[in-house]
């Protein structure tokens, strides 16, 4: 009698069980939760430190932390302090404030947080405030992120909160510095340092108690600005909101003070009806609007007349400030490579791109120009020397190229990025990176000589898109270089390139269109909807619209689409039930 199992089988189960065993398991993480009484903040930080160590009875009082797990420390209540604690993490730890405040007061309290080591430290959904005429001072180093961090006064005038990088690896994500009260001085800055400063605003802070009072504080000094807000700020006679840094994307404007100083440099950014010069002595580059000032460069500069935005702050969620933009205004749809998301997350779409921190642009409404936009990849960026071994392609299409030769990975699809305006971009493929990478991983595809790049970093949740630089080609790949775990997402190198459809076939058959009562289709892709078979295209359907089709023909769907009726190529959509009048 023949087995029913084989010799070959046998040993592929025996080899797949092996794979399992030396497979490693998903790390676990701990939630610490700190009540300041029996587990302070200090302790549970420590707690998760130890972990690393196998210390893990150090702090009997906190939930001890995992090795090498990426624990979650969560407040219960304020913390208060009136001495100059530093919280160091030498493990990665999120601190989940639930809108718990960091609280200071007495003699001149100031808080530092710092990493050292594999060290990953994150604050989110978190204030830091104070209860005293003194200004509470967090001080940050190594790799610190604040996201979703409300910094603010509470004790009126020579009182606030500003923040100090003493370090590369500083990030402020959407964050609100409000209402800060710093004295008069040189050394009068609400952040300074090079902080990476993200979808962030900055209103109603003062260098002094008041206008007249001297100083030249600065609001941000030496810091990258992107996707940011800087309005209605106020400093001494001579002074400016923002000094040296960079800007992209970013709205300085109504400040009681000058705008952009110190060698700055600015891009697809409005400075605009500042008391002071709006611009003076920095680079800009690309597209600007400069109201008054003597910047130089750029290849464009708009100057004079209003750019349209509003005269007010326009407040979103979690105190978050904006001027918008009018949709139809004169520095809306003039700027070149601008961030991928605007201040509250909307995407700046096609070039020409919006100036400023408010995107006008609708996702899915399609290209905003009527001519081709340019397929050449962004300036390459110099992959940084390491040992770059071929890693045997995990996933088809991808190869890699790194220092470790254990990377992780699996492919994701257009479902498991979720994210629906970068799919309406030109989803082309996607890699997910869940390894550590050591001194960085290059990623190269290929199927593809070009294209743009999405990295959805896998830090936090919800992931954050950021766009992403092409390294130098491979052996005629598009490459791209990454030096975290995260997602790199693949788009097609002119996203707004309309998807091709097939060319008729003038041979073949025609048949009328047969009338459908229950047929329900999803677009696989941003799809043309045409008047009428091979016809003038009415609009562009963005992907992943459930449509419910009328008729269908040999090659076409009859739909309604935004109060349009018109016809869609089968190639471009998945039919997902119902009778659709399928040959067989």
């Amino acid at each position: 009698m023949k087995p029913i199992i084989g010799a070959g089988t046998t040993r592929r189960l025996a080899m797949a069980l092996a794979l399992l065993v030396l497979l490693p398991l998903p790390t676990l993480a701990a939630t610490i939760y700190v009540d300041n009484e029996s587990c302070t903040i200090s302790q549970a930080i420590l707690s998760a430190n130890a972990a690393n160590h196998e210390d893990k009875a150090a702090y009997p009082n906190c939930e001890s932390g995992t090795v090498n797990g990426e624990d979650t420390i969560v407040l219960t209540r304020d913390v208060r302090t009136n001495s100059t604690p530093t919280y160091l993490a030498t493990s990665k730890i999120l601190i989940d404030g639930r809108g718990r405040a960091f609280v200071g007061y007495g003699s001149t309290p100031r808080i530092a947080f710092a990493t050292t080591g594999s060290g990953k430290l994150t604050i989110d959904n978190a204030k830091f405030t104070n209860l005293g005429p003194i200004v509470l001072d967090v001080r940050a180093s190594g790799d610190v992120t604040f996201q979703n961090v409300e910094f603010y006064n509470s004790a009126g005038a020579n009182a606030g909160v500003s923040l100090t990088a003493s370090g590369a690896g500083v990030r402020i994500h959407k964050g609100v510095f409000r209402g800060n009260r710093l004295p008069a001085g040189e050394t009068a800055r609400v952040v300074s340092g090079p902080v990476d400063i993200y979808r962030s605003s900055f209103y109603d802070n003062r260098s002094s108690a008041a206008v007249d009072d001297g100083g030249a504080g600065y609001v941000i000094d030496g810091a990258t600005i992107r996707s940011s807000t800087i309005g209605e700020n106020r400093g001494a006679s001579g002074a400016f909101a923002v000094n040296g840094g960079s800007l992209n994307n970013v709205t300085v404007a109504y400040n009681r003070s000058g705008g952009v100083t110190g060698g700055a440099r600015v891009k697809n950014s409005i400075l605009y009806g500042n008391s002071g010069a709006d611009c003076a002595g920095s680079t800009l580059e690309g597209v600007n609007w400069v109201g008054k000032g003597g910047c130089g460069g750029g290849a464009r500069t708009y100057t004079g007349r209003s750019p349209d935005i509003d005269d007010d702050l326009i407040f979103g969620s979690s105190r978050s400030a904006l001027f918008p933009l009018e949709a139809d205004g004169d520095a809306a749809s003039v700027g070149n490579g601008c961030e991928f998301l605007d201040q509250w997350g909307r995407p700046f779409g096609p070039n020409p791109c919006d100036l400023g921190a408010h995107s006008t642009y609708i996702p899915g409404s399609g290209p905003r120009i009527s001519v081709a936009a340019a397929t050449a990849l962004p300036t390459p960026t110099r992959v940084p020397a390491q040992p770059m071994p071929t890693i045997e392609p995990p996933v088809k299409g991808w190869v890699l190229f790194s220092d470790r030769g254990d990377i992780k990975s699996n492919e994701v699809d257009a479902s498991g990025v979720g994210i629906a305006h970068i799919i309406e971009l030109g989803f082309l493929t996607a890699i997910d990176v869940w390894s550590e990478v050591g001194w960085g991983v290059t990623a190269c595809h290929t199927d593809y000589s070009n294209g743009n790049f999405v990295f959805l970093d896998a830090a936090g949740m919800p992931r954050e898109a950021v766009t992403w630089p092409a390294a130098p080609h491979i052996e005629g790949m598009a490459c791209t270089y990454i030096e975290t775990p995260g997602t790199i997402v693949l788009l097609r190198a002119d996203p707004w390139q309309e998807s091709p459809t097939p060319t008729p076939d003038p041979n073949a058959p025609v048949f009328g269109p047969v009338p459908l009562e229950d047929c329900l289709l999803i677009t696989r892709d941003m799809v043309n909807l045409r008047a009428e078979e091979w016809g003038d295209v009415l609009t562009i359907i963005p992907y992943e619209t459930v449509l419910a089709a009328a008729a269908s023909s040999e090659e076409f769907f009859k739909v309604t689409f935004a109060d349009q009726e018109g016809w869609v190529h089968r190639d471009w959509v998945t039919i997902t039930g119902g009778e659709c009048g399928e040959s067989e």
